[in-house]
């Protein structure tokens, strides 16, 4: 006689849910969206502009300007897209920036903030414009596809976009190309663009091809792909025609097979890129070799470098009396140079016996960590007030103001020593008056940089527990000058009586000028008139002069106005740039941020009225910027619907084993516009089991938390169960997931949460043999009922990393989750080891790493890290944990399927060689740079970026019993080697070697694809 027990339904292995409590999984990235905003959309003949209600204006603009270029760029660029490309305005952020994608339909993405002073983005004749015509290029271009893809893409939906798959310098270099061409600024004009290039050159540190294909670590890291792939698609265009980005365009976009960048620049020019390559080295050899001859011709006028860092540094200003921050006369500056904390820096300087400045560059400290770039002004009190990047509601990563007692310093950012002055104000550039009752200060709303006065005063108050000893507010905010649309301000300074400010002003048309408002009246002067970009003003400490940075010969230099007369003065001559100006409180010193080959840094010359030159005059080399486009029919669509774009377009199909035979996979995705709403399906068959597997998820972001819900089925082996004729059973779980995502945002660190519950029904088709088992013995059957499972999750972590460090190189993290199952969860189940009603279970497990820098060589780091678990109860509730090395896995299955595992693993035994209901494991590293490489084989798509070593022990055991527990020690040594495929795939992979010195243990040599813990 057989029995056959029905099959229910399921949608995903209990055992995943298990195994994830059991890893620690990281839960989904907090992604909630500000429910306050109220989106509305317009449409016009060929765009859907979808916006804030507070951005109508921006929105109109917009439309009008996507119109023109549509006609504009699809005659340069080849190609007019046939479906209506989405827009979406957002003034999330205080960056300029976007994005641009034409998978699976074309969409624009439009941050509204203008860039910032020192950006190469800067020169613009309209910010919208130039953004707009950046991001839009990528679409006509990466839109652009014949043949097989075309094929491809009906079957699939739009998945597959040839020019996409291309290095990035051809991407980004073409869109720089054509911001310049259809407007009268774009960074091919800018002097900052022209100085990165130009440095490069001249210093020896020209970026080579390969370098050009991938990213690497070296100045100025991603943006090498806009700097260089602009300047040479530039030449390509000026040399071969025009017509040359139209064949290159429509024949990458024909081919099936990606990489074969080279053939397609053939077909257009007759030469490979790598022969283009080495012309235009050749020719812009000779360009900047003429231009620093121009230089040298009118006599060098450099400061002496005073910081050796590089990257990032902005703002260096002397440190005045009465400041405890440094002694009188000391830098404090911005400095993130990739190997420290980025924020306000004091560089110890004293006075040589000639007058000349000794630095200290060595014992320098770091006064107030900031997250972000940061500008900084010293109140009369010596108290500062900065700016740095801080999070609004939660949701908003925006610039404010801060304020640090001057008897304090904040070099962590994780305390209570610096007290938030703004809140969502967007406040950045403070410049506190010489009464300290006064600052000003620019903010950002709407994509315009605005100037602001307010009141400012500092009390008294009595020490408290943070160390502040006094406290300060800001009050009375209001509009300082007058402002035009799409205006602009930058850099505000103070005259010495304080009845001035004299700021940086951006108009519309490419104006960016000097102006110097009264702040009694409002009333304003505007300098110079011209298309020269001016900024960093400061005035002389008797208020005669204002000096300024200025490229109106094609170089930024800093210059002395004279108020009076009106007279300027050429103050620097360098090779390279001068921005920023300060003058040293005696008067005898100009300090200045300067620029070499590895980024910026602080510099400080003599000020010798004997050398000053006078200021050339300036030539505009710009064209006329264009009148803004005619207007064009709109229609209001009203709300936003996100219907019209979250609809699944593409498919994407993966075949791999599976538990049960070969299985074939298909997967879709798809997101609104504004990430509102996501949805996610996946649909799954096996050969030797053609039940269908799958899942549908659903997540939704205007909450105060990331809200998701998921429906799943799954088929999974179980045992070999006797009674069943010796067969492995499949056994089939089906359910649903709710869970909810939460974070709290800080700049340096940050709580998680993530709970979610399923209920779930488990069964399996299985047949029994009666005649093949004891009669007297209870009937063995496999797992059948229903789970309720409950899943908590938190994690904490200050961790800090640096781009050239190896990992994290200080602070902790430490997480802690729990999976529960019991009767009152909703579980009943039985099965032949489980005792029905005795279903309550509980697994919970704990993980600490912290980080510690090695004093004696930079970026030497020692990382530990203990976790540990507890499994009781029943199941499905208990867990089991194991203990083992890495698996060994195939290198292309690894690279294809992109299989990266952890890092924290008992190296030294066989996979899976220790399993218990309760674990223990400790990890040490001793981690190190080896060597940066940065190379590749000219365009070939396989680069090495660096290598990093590090040696390890590792101590655990997984045991039912503490006094069973059979510990095992492993050590090693293993090689990181940081890698580029593809051109975009960023992958680490470990060869290394490890030693079990306990009973059970190998000797392993090992290549995995693993990320550090």
């Amino acid at each position: 006689m057989k029995r056959r027990f029905p099959l229910p339904v399921t949608l995903n292995a209990l055992g995943a849910l298990v195994v994830l409590g059991m890893l620690g999984a990281t839960p989904p990235a907090f992604a909630a969206r500000d429910p306050e905003i109220r989106y509305r959309t317009l449409e016009t003949a060929h765009f859907k502009v979808t916006y804030g209600t507070e951005q109508q204006e921006i929105a109109d603009h917009v439309a009008d300007l996507a119109e023109d270029l549509r006609e504009r760029l699809g005659k340069a660029v080849g190609f007019r897209p046939t479906e209506k490309v989405e827009i979406l305005l957002t003034d999330e952020t205080d960056d300029a920036n976007g994005s641009a994608t034409a998978i699976p339909y074309d969409a624009v993405r439009m941050y509204l903030t203008a860039p910032d002073d020192l950006s190469p983005l800067g020169d613009v004749d309209n910010w919208y414009t130039e953004l707009l015509t950046h991001e839009y290029t990528h679409i006509v271009h990466v839109d652009q596809m014949s043949g097989l893809p075309v094929l491809v893409n009906k079957i699939l939906g739009k998945t597959y976009a040839p020019n996409q798959v291309q290095p990035r310098w051809i991407l980004e270099g073409l869109a720089v190309l054509e911001e310049t061409k259809e407007t009268s600024g774009g960074r091919l004009r800018s002097s900052i663009w022209d100085m990165y290039l130009r440095t490069d050159f001249l210093e020896g540190n020209i970026g080579t091809l390969d370098q050009m294909c991938n990213y690497v670590r070296r100045w100025p890291q991603g943006n090498i792909w806009y700097l260089y792939g602009s300047h040479l698609w530039a030449y390509v265009v000026e040399t071969y025609g025009e017509d040359v980005v139209r064949k290159i365009a429509s024949d990458y976009g024909a081919n099936l097979l990606p990489w074969g960048i080279n053939r397609s620049a053939k077909r257009a020019t007759g030469k490979t890129w790598e022969e283009l390559y080495d012309e235009w080295v050749v020719w812009q050899k000779k360009k900047f070799q003429a231009a620093e001859s121009t230089i040298v011709s009118r006599g060098l006028r450099e400061g002496v470098r005073l910081t050796t860092g590089g990257q990032s540094a902005n703002h260096p200003r002397w440190i005045p009396k009465g400041s405890a921050l440094g002694n009188p006369g000391d830098i404090l500056y911005f400095r993130d140079d990739g190997h420290d904390r980025s924020g306000l820096w004091r560089l110890p300087v004293t006075r040589a016996q000639d007058g000349g400045l000794d630095v200290h560059e060595a014992d320098r400290e770091v006064v107030v960590r900031t997250a972000g770039e940061a500008n900084f002004a010293f109140a009369p009190s010596g108290d500062l007030v900065f700016h740095q990047n801080a999070y609004h509601r939660n949701l908003y990563a925006f610039n404010d103001l801060f304020r640090l007692d001057a008897s304090t310093r904040d070099a962590s950012g994780l305390g209570e020593r610096r007290e938030r002055l703004t809140d969502g104000v967007r406040a950045q550039d403070p410049a506190v008056s010489p009464d300290g009752h006064q600052v000003v200060f620019v903010g950002n709303h709407r994509g315009t940089r605005t100037l602001y006065l307010a009141d400012y005063a500092t009390t008294s108050a009595s020490n408290d527990r943070s160390g502040r000893s006094a406290s300060g507010t800001i009050s009375n905010i209001r509009v300082l000058g007058r402002r035009g649309r799409w205006d602009q301000a930058f850099s505000p300074a103070w005259s010495p009586d304080g009845k001035h400010v004299a700021y940086s002003h951006f108009a519309v048309g490419g104006y960016k000028d000097i102006r110097i408002v009264d702040v009694a009246t409002g009333a304003t002067e505007t300098l110079f008139g011209d298309r020269a970009i001016e900024s960093g003003p400061t005035y002389s400490a008797d208020g005669k002069h204002l000096y300024f940075h200025s490229d109106r010969t094609g170089v930024f230099n800093v210059y002395r106005y004279t108020l009076a007369s009106g007279e300027l003065k050429q103050v620097t001559n360098v090779r390279n740039g001068a921005f920023f100006p300060q003058i040293s409180p005696d008067g005898r010193h100009l300090l200045y941020l300067g620029y070499t080959h590895t980024g910026f840094d602080a510099f400080a010359m003599p000020l010798d009225e004997s050398r000053l030159l006078p200021a050339p005059a300036y030539v505009d080399p710009r064209p006329k910027a264009a009148p803004p486009p005619p207007p064009v029919k709109k229609v209001d669509r009203g709300d936003y619907n996100p219907l019209s774009t979250i609809a699944p377009r593409a498919f994407n199909i993966r075949t791999e084993p599976g538990n049960f035979g070969q299985a074939f996979t298909v997967d879709v995705a798809a997101s609104d516009l504004a990430s509102f709403h996501e949805f996610s399906a996946s649909a799954r068959i096996e050969t030797a089991l053609p039940g269908l597997q799958g899942s549908v998820g659903y997540s939704y972001r205007r909450l105060p938390f990331d809200a998701s819900i998921r429906l799943f089925r799954a088929l999974s082996p179980r045992g070999n169960f006797p009674a069943a004729g010796g067969k492995v059973l499949a056994q089939e779980t089906t359910g649903a997931e709710s869970s909810i995502a939460w974070s709290r945002r800080k700049p340096f660190d940050g709580h998680s949460v993530y709970l979610s519950y399923s209920y779930q029904r488990v069964g399996a088709n299985q047949t029994v043999d009666l005649s093949r088992i004891n009669p007297y013995d209870p009937l063995p059957f496999s797992d059948r009922g229903y789970a309720g499972v409950l899943h908590a999750n938190w994690s904490y972590s200050n961790a800090e990393g640096y781009l050239w460090g190896t990992a994290p190189e200080r602070g902790f993290s430490v997480s802690a989750n729990m999976n529960a199952t019991d009767p009152w969860l909703g579980t009943s189940l039985s099965g032949t080891n489980i005792t029905p009603g005795d279903v309550s279970g509980f697994s919970a497990q704990a993980e600490a790493t912290a980080y510690w820098r090695m004093p004696w060589l930079r970026h030497h780091t020692i990382a530990t890290h203990i976790g540990g678990g507890t499994s009781v109860g029943s199941y499905p509730g208990r867990s089991t944990y194991y203990l083992g090395g890495f698996l060994d896995l195939p290198i292309v299955d690894t690279v294809q399927d992109i299989l990266l595992q952890g890092g924290i693993q008992l190296r030294g035994y066989p996979v899976y060689s220790q399993a218990g209901r309760n674990y223990t494991l400790v990890n040490a590293e001793y981690r190190f740079p080896i060597v940066n490489v940065d190379r590749g084989l000219s365009t070939i798509p396989l680069f090495l970026n660096r290598v990093n070593g590090a040696f390890f022990v590792d101590y655990g055991a997984a045991y039912d019993s503490l006094d069973n527990a059979n510990w095992k020690t492993g050590v090693g040594a293993e090689a990181w080697i940081d890698t580029q495929l593809g051109y975009h795939l960023g992958m680490t992979f470990r060869v290394g070697y490890a030693r079990g010195l306990a009973s059970g243990g190998i000797n392993k040599t090992y290549l995995v694809a693993a990320i550090p813990y």
